[in-house]
């Protein structure tokens, strides 16, 4: 759909969001994201990381001991001199994977999800390539988090700074608080999870 498409055209040529995002990663970016890979995936297994960025998510893990495969949308973030006898970089949709089934004891994705348009063929796709008993592992920013807005507004108020999209004035911060609260008690009080698209913006 549009959407899809206006998607796949920033992702596969943003040299800004690869320099001012993706490059900026670190070790300590992806510290908490680690440590849960280490909780859940056992040391030497064979992992496909979706959404990888440029790969040093992958290449850090492949220190740790497991045998990553690395997949992005854009061929331009990937950076080829991270991968080696443990690493291997490729471009692929993540709603169309490029393996057969079964394929990787684990599946892992850091804030990946909420940057796909449809997310249940993506997440069909991650469960598709994983063998029987593997692991599908996602970990993303909560978006409607309250707090996240709420301290921006703190911030405002006393004189400091806000926070880039959920408070960048004291009127966002206050209505994403607002809007943010609204919908989390929405979903706390659902049975199911669910998944709300929020309209990208591509600037």
């Amino acid at each position: 759909d549009k959407l899809a498409g206006e998607m796949l055209d920033f992702y596969s040529g943003s040299q800004a969001y690869l320099d001012g995002n993706l490059r900026t990663h670190d070790r300590e970016f992806f510290a908490v994201y680690h440590s849960m890979v280490r909780k859940f995936v056992p040391e030497g297994s064979a992992v496909l990381e979706a959404g990888c960025g440029t790969g040093k998510s992958c290449a850090l893990l492949a220190e740790a001991g497991y045998r990553m495969t690395g997949t992005d949308l854009s061929v331009r973030f990937l950076d080829r001199s991270l991968e080696s006898e443990r690493v291997k970089l490729l471009p692929a949709d993540v709603s169309a994977l490029p393996f057969h089934d079964g394929v990787f004891d684990a599946v892992v994705s850091h804030q990946m999800i909420e940057h796909v348009v449809p997310v249940g063929r993506a997440l069909a796709e991650m469960a598709r390539v994983v063998r029987p008993g593997g692991v599908v592992l996602l970990m993303s920013p909560n978006l409607l988090s309250p707090f996240i807005p709420g301290s921006a507004l703190k911030s405002l108020l006393r004189g400091g700074k806000g926070v880039d999209v959920w408070g960048e004035s004291v009127l966002s911060a206050a209505w994403n608080t607002k809007s943010n609260l609204f919908f989390s008690l929405l979903k706390l009080a659902g049975l199911v999870p669910g998944f709300m698209m929020r309209k990208p913006d591509f600037s």
